[in-house]
């Protein structure tokens, strides 16, 4: 990436944002300490990316409420996304919401199970991201650091390379935001495997719905018991 004025090199931006993450994990695997640290590295780098846009020293991006064209896209998380998201589940959707879910989940994964990249574009329109309702994100305070990364600079070519269902179209994106919000997912991923917490990366489907099939997927994490067995 190059140096942008007024913002750190790669190197001491990461350090930075490690000993920010550490600041906020001082009590280890403690379990609400995890998702209270995953949050706050999220605010971290969300505001940072929004003044460095508003300064003018990191391009605007086109993406704005309502535009969901990468809302169609499989995306994969790390643990201690999925486990946020699962706190935020379990705080703002009721019974039946997480019952709709769940059947939700179900039916997309028959739909995209087996199918490569360019399959799955060509029936995009019947499987948006299973948090994606009236092109609004159900999960927006805790959308995952990918879907904070993809962005654009021309909304209007995003819509054009999802009406054209081109899996290869290319959107021009600020390497910013890809760099900031890939190295505070690329930190949690490292600190995971230091503290010998099962990490990776996990379909969002499959990972939502294994913490789901537990009432305590984030104390079983924590103990280094396996949560993410859903592979598809």
């Amino acid at each position: 990436m190059e140096k942008t004025e007024g913002f750190a090199e790669p190197n001491e931006f990461k350090t930075i944002l490690v000993n920010f993450t550490r600041e906020k994990m001082i009590h280890g695997t403690h379990q609400d300490t995890i998702l209270v640290a995953t949050q706050a590295v999220m605010v971290f780098v969300q505001e940072m990316i929004e003044q460095l846009e508003a300064s003018g020293q990191s391009p605007a991006v086109s993406c704005g409420s309502g535009c969901s064209f990468c809302c169609h896209s499989l995306i994969k998380v790390i643990p201690a996304e999925a486990l946020l998201i699962e706190s935020f589940i379990r705080h703002h959707f009721i019974d039946s919401d997480i019952q709709v879910l769940k059947k939700k989940i179900y039916d997309y994964q028959i739909l995209v199970d087996g199918k490569s990249l360019k399959k799955r574009v060509l029936i995009k329109d019947q499987t948006p991201c299973i948090f994606l309702k009236n092109s609004i994100c159900r999960i927006y305070p805790v959308r995952p650091f990918i879907c904070r990364a993809w962005n654009s600079l021309d909304r209007s070519a995003c819509q054009s390379a999802f009406r054209s269902a081109n899996h290869n179209a290319e959107i021009e994106a600020s390497p910013v935001r890809n760099f900031i919000f890939g190295t505070a997912r690329e930190i949690f991923q490292e600190m995971d495997s230091q503290m010998a917490l099962e990490t990776g990366l996990y379909k969002i489907p499959g990972a939502i719905l294994d913490c789901l099939s537990h009432t305590d997927s984030l104390k079983r994490w924590c103990m280094n018991e396996p949560v993410f067995t859903n592979v598809n």
